[in-house]
């Protein structure tokens, strides 16, 4: 992907300035024979931990570009850091959507891996590129035989997407086997688990079922943030489940225990508000209502509570009181049809990309898309908080930012390589004009020893006696010769060059020109990326404001015309009063 070609060139120009400096102090010799002192498997240890670093930060473009452009050059035998870093890779790839460049790794560790774990391992990947491709036949034969010898964490992840691969061909009972694997510590049972209550919900129309599975779901939660949102989750369904049921005490159960200010929240609130309803408790159920109000309209539910409470009022015949409730769901719906339609502008003009950009700088928290904060948002912040929760605009609006970051990293790199030439031109102009030339050496002094060190081997040469010893002995002394004369052309060579400082600065100058101009060629086409990227997303993101708005109008005419009615029928009641008035007076006059 030409993404990865753009992070590689940035990464190359660092280099090529610090030869620069090396070589005018002259210390470049030294620095390059450091460099080869580290072995392949130190290179690639180095390696792995630097991409962890930057993979545990959800920096999965910076973890891929770095793994598939600098790792190269080192062989698989006896080095396991070499088949980790592809490994990691890989599910670098996979958390972006890079399944292309996903699927051409896995082929390379087809042919290279020779480890027994790192074989099962390959599998199960490939095995996880089935199920994101939505091939199931495929990822269940897959997944079936590499987690026989996975880590736990793999494996567990592993029996996770098995379940879900068998309920997507309708085998729930497959599935339960694969889950009933689970221990009981892994947060993966609670996800699976609640697909299948969602399977039993869908398919099977089997409500008994789905409360059963959801409450095996449960024993699976921790008090982890994770655990205790999965749980409200599950909570959720199954106040959702028991309300259709028409068993009002035991969702209103359920739906208590989720969190206040979790996501579920605002959900959790309409429908225990509907349980206290079902329970005759209507007054408690319009006071839970009030609740939601916090919630930005975006948030699923929030704009129902609002009709809710109206209605609750209405049906307790305090009228007055619900007139001012219906006028003020009118009016709240009004002015999100008004930042709607401000949104809309928003994005047709600026893209999701600078939206997200505006978001980031509304919000400190570092990754302020996966926040749960939904009270007392702007609707630009709500609106991008709800569309980053689904898988389909999450992964590529992630790449899209993490492009943008490439694409501000070659920009800062433009200017560094603009105020290296400016630099260099200026030192060519000043070896040009006849002045007292930049005073340039190359420190010999390990060269000197080498030599040195040579001379007493074959001192010590001489003194030994004839024999197989001694033949060995002089092997090495001549192949020590060979690469002393290799390094002392080498040394000449760089004393040659820094002599001719014009014709330093001038390669310099050019080689830095060339990087200038395919970094210029890269921010072109990086540009050309995101464009397509953000278009792209841009729309996605205009057709799920429009369905927001389309159900924002509705909620307003249904709103206003509850309030017309509301109006008819105060009106047919006074008039029905006057009427009753008249019959009195009319029948007290005649008597």
């Amino acid at each position: 992907m030409r993404s990865l070609e753009i992070q590689a060139v940035f990464k190359a120009v660092k280099p090529l300035v610090l030869v620069c400096v090396l070589l005018m102090s002259g210390l470049a010799v030294q620095a390059h024979e450091h460099d080869h002192e580290r072995s392949a498997e130190e290179q690639d240890k180095l390696l792995h931990d630097e991409a962890l670093f930057h993979f545990h930060r959800s920096e999965y473009m910076r973890t891929l570009v770095l793994l598939e452009n600098e790792h190269v050059g080192t062989n698989h035998i006896d080095n396991d850091y070499h088949n980790r870093n592809h490994l990691l890779a890989v599910e670098a790839a996979l958390r972006l959507g890079m399944l292309n460049e996903a699927e051409g790794i896995l082929k390379h560790l087809g042919f290279t891996a020779r480890e027994r774990d790192i074989k099962h391992q390959t599998l199960y990947y490939q095995g996880k590129l089935s199920f994101t491709r939505e091939r199931w036949n495929a990822s269940i034969k897959e997944l079936q035989e590499a987690r026989k010898l996975l880590p736990p964490e793999l494996r567990h992840e592993a029996a996770y997407m098995l379940s879900v691969a068998y309920l997507k061909r309708d085998l729930p009972v497959e599935a339960a086997k694969v889950m009933a694997t689970l221990p009981k510590d892994s947060l993966w049972g609670a996800y699976a688990y609640f697909n299948l209550a969602m399977h039993y919900t869908e398919r099977d129309r089997s409500a008994s079922k789905a409360l059963v599975a959801l409450r095996v779901a449960s024993t699976f939660t921790d008090e982890t943030v994770e655990g205790r949102e999965i749980n409200d989750r599950i909570n959720l369904a199954a106040g959702k489940i028991a309300i259709d049921l028409n068993d009002y005490e035991k969702a209103s159960g359920f739906l208590e225990d989720v969190m206040a200010e979790g996501t579920s929240a605002p959900a959790a609130i309409v429908l225990y508000g509907q349980a206290l309803q079902g329970l005759g408790r209507n007054r408690t159920a319009i006071q839970t209502w009030h609740r939601a109000k916090k919630f930005a309209l975006m948030v699923p539910g929030v704009a129902d509570a609002f009709q809710a409470i109206a209605y609750g009022y209405e049906q307790e015949e305090l009228r007055s009181t619900s007139i001012d409730a219906y006028s003020e769901a009118i009016s709240v719906y009004e002015k999100e049809l008004l930042q709607t339609r401000e949104l809309d502008e928003e994005l047709r003009n600026s893209g999701l990309l600078a939206m997200l950009r505006k978001v980031q700088i509304d919000d400190s928290g570092v990754e302020w898309f996966l926040s749960t904060d939904l009270a007392s948002n702007t609707p630009r912040i709500a609106f991008v908080y709800l569309l980053m929760s689904q898988d389909d605009v999450f992964v590529p609006a992630r790449t899209l930012l993490e492009f943008d970051e490439h694409r501000s990293d070659l920009r800062q790199g433009l200017q560094r390589l603009e105020a290296l030439e400016s630099v260099l031109k200026k030192r060519l102009g000043k070896a040009g004009k006849g002045r007292k030339p930049v005073k340039l050496s190359v420190d010999e002094t390990v060269l000197n020893d080498l030599i040195s060190q040579r001379n007493q081997m074959v001192e010590s040469f001489k003194r030994l006696p004839a024999g197989p010893q001694k033949t060995l002995a002089a092997t090495e002394i001549r192949s020590l010769d060979i690469e002393l004369r290799v390094l002392k052309r080498r040394y000449e060579s760089v004393r040659e060059r820094l002599t001719d400082t014009q014709g330093f600065f001038r390669r310099q100058l050019e080689e830095t020109g060339k990087i200038r101009q395919e970094f210029e060629q890269l921010v072109s086409e990086l540009d050309r990326e995101i464009k397509t990227l953000d278009e792209s997303l841009s729309a996605t993101a205009r057709e799920e404001l429009e369905k927001h708005r389309k159900q924002m109008h509705n909620y307003y005419i249904r709103s206003q015309l509850a309030l017309v009615n509301l109006y008819d029928d105060i009106a047919v009641s006074e008039l029905q009063k006057s009427l009753d008035l008249q019959k009195e007076v009319i029948k007290g006059a005649g008597s």
